[in-house]
C-alpha cells in the first residue's frame, strides 16, 4: 500500500525536475540564437499537461491563452511570453531597468554593469511588432516612417540593464529618455553609434558589432558572424552617417 504513493511521488518529482531543466536549457539556447529548445519545452509541457506542477501549468496557460488569440505560433510576442515563462519556471530572476540616472558620461569599463541578454531578448521579441507606447514614444507614428529603430534599440539596451546618463539639463548631452523626450543619442542612429562604439566609455565591453557600408551589400550571412543581441549599423549609399540600426 505504500509502494504506489512512493512511486507517484518519485514520478512527480521527476516531472518537476524535467520541467525546470528544460526551461533553463530553453533560456540558455535562446540567448545563443537557438529557439528550437523553447518550442520543444512547450511541446513537452503540452504532452504532460495533466502532470505539470501548478506553477508550470499556470505559465503554460498564460502562453496558450495568448496563442489562442493570435492564431499562429511564430508571433515574436508568443516567443517572448514563452521565454519569460521559462525564466520563471527555471527560477531565473529577470531584472528591472535601472531606476537611477547617472550624472556623468561613462568613461571606465571596470565598473560596467553586466547586461542581461535574456531580458533584452525577451523585450526585443515582445516589442519588435508591438511598440511599447506605454513607456516610450513611437517615432514611426509621430509623422515619419522607419524612424523608430534607434529608439527601439535603446529600449532593448535599457531593458538589459544599461543605465541612462545625462551630463546636465540638456538632454542632447546624454543617453536618456525622460518625460516623453529622448536625447539625440537615444533616438538617432549616428549618435547612438558614437555613444556605444565611437567613443571610449564603459559600455564598449558590450559585444557590439558595427557593420556599415552600402545598404544593398549588407546581407545576414554566416560570413558576418552575427551573435544574438549584436547591433548592426547601416550606412546607406551616398550618406555620410548611419541611417539605420538593427539588433540581431
Amino acid at each position: 500500500t505504500t509502494v504506489i504513493p512512493a512511486v507517484a511521488k518519485a514520478v512527480s518529482e521527476s516531472i518537476d525536475e524535467i520541467c525546470r531543466s528544460k526551461a533553463r536549457t530553453a533560456c540558455q539556447e535562446a540567448v545563443n540564437g537557438h529557439f528550437s529548445a523553447v518550442a520543444e519545452t512547450f511541446n513537452y509541457y503540452q504532452a504532460n499537461y495533466a502532470s505539470l506542477p501548478d506553477d508550470v501549468r499556470k505559465e503554460y496557460d498564460i502562453v496558450y491563452e495568448e496563442y489562442q488569440k493570435t492564431g499562429f505560433s511564430n508571433n515574436p510576442r508568443i516567443t517572448s511570453l514563452m521565454l519569460r515563462a521559462c525564466a520563471k519556471i527555471a527560477g531565473i530572476e529577470l531584472q528591472q531597468p535601472p531606476a537611477t540616472v547617472e550624472q556623468t558620461q561613462p568613461t571606465s569599463k571596470n565598473d560596467a554593469p553586466a547586461l542581461n541578454k535574456l531580458e533584452g531578448l525577451i523585450y526585443a521579441l515582445e516589442h519588435c511588432e508591438n511598440p511599447n507606447t506605454t513607456d516610450f514614444k513611437d517615432y514611426d507614428s509621430a509623422g515619419a516612417t522607419n524612424s523608430d529603430c534607434a529608439n527601439y534599440v535603446s529600449q532593448v539596451l535599457y531593458s538589459m540593464g544599461m543605465p541612462m546618463w545625462v551630463a546636465d539639463d540638456l538632454q542632447r548631452s546624454g543617453w536618456i529618455y525622460k518625460d516623453g523626450k529622448a536625447s539625440t543619442s537615444w533616438k538617432g542612429d549616428q549618435s547612438l553609434y558614437y555613444s556605444l562604439v565611437g567613443k571610449e566609455n564603459k559600455y564598449n565591453n558590450y559585444e557590439t558589432s558595427a557593420y556599415y557600408g552600402e545598404a544593398h551589400k549588407i546581407h545576414l550571412t554566416d560570413s558576418y558572424e552575427f551573435k544574438p543581441m549584436d547591433l548592426v549599423f547601416v550606412r546607406y549609399k551616398g550618406d555620410n552617417s548611419f541611417g539605420h540600426v538593427m539588433i540581431v
